[in-house]
């Protein structure tokens, strides 16, 4: 990885779905060659699945890692899923078994959210930037009308009264087991913000990333079997 980076390769290195020891074992790692290391780790982080706030995100505010939540509607069972439908990932009969397991709870929080009179994937999402480890969801709208409407989030505040009903729909830390996304496992993903080609990168550079690396210039990336830090 350092090697990648001396390189220009990419700029930042970043992980997904580590757990506490693997953040730990790779900073301090990092730290006794003075490298950076980690700055950014991906997690499954929604209000059904809370688990990472046992472990994960203390182990990221300490050292200084950013998150970067993955399914943050929870495969759809936080848009509106207690709806009935017959098309769209709601219609798939895994998710179905997993709605009608924790239908009361799904209908409570649609409940509150037709209450608040805003959509359950916005609030979601709003949640999740209320959260204060959390740097930025990795959303997937398929639309220019999907993204635009997922744009009003960044300006949808959730009052402590709100926030304090969802934890009692969605208790910290307990987390609603879902089925592993395709694919899914425990190893380093580079890359992380670099850019192809020959292009400086202009993107924003994490307040803890030494200036030195803002003037680097990614030539490519990719994401698979890393090595050892």
């Amino acid at each position: 990885m350092e090697q990648l980076v001396r390189e220009g390769k990419i700029l930042y290195v970043g992980s997904s779905n580590f757990v506490r020891w693997h953040l730990a074992q790779a900073q301090e790692m990092a730290r006794s060659r003075h490298f950076h290391g980690l700055v950014s780790e991906q997690s499954l982080y929604n209000l059904t699945e809370r688990t990472i706030e046992l472990e994960v995100i203390p182990a990221c505010a300490a050292y200084g890692i950013g998150l970067i939540p993955w399914s943050p509607l929870g495969r759809g069972l936080l848009a509106g899923a207690s709806e009935p439908t017959t098309v769209g990932r709601r219609a798939d009969e895994d998710l179905k078994k997993a709605i009608e397991k924790y239908r009361p709870k799904l209908e409570a929080y649609d409940a509150l959210c037709a209450q608040l009179g805003e959509r359950p994937a916005d609030v979601a999402l709003a949640w999740l930037l209320h959260q204060k480890a959390v740097t930025a969801p990795i959303i997937g709208p398929r639309t220019m009308e999907q993204l635009n409407g997922t744009m009003r989030v960044l300006s949808l505040t959730l009052n402590q009264d709100t926030l304090k009903r969802l934890d009692d729909i969605f208790p910290a830390q307990a987390g609603l087991r879902q089925k592993p996304m395709p694919g899914d496992h425990s190893q380093t993903c580079l890359a992380l913000r670099a850019r192809c080609g020959h292009r400086r990168s202009t993107g924003p550079v994490p307040h803890s990333i030494p200036r030195a690396w803002e003037q680097q210039g990614g030539h490519s990336s990719s994401c698979g079997p890393v090595p050892h830090l």
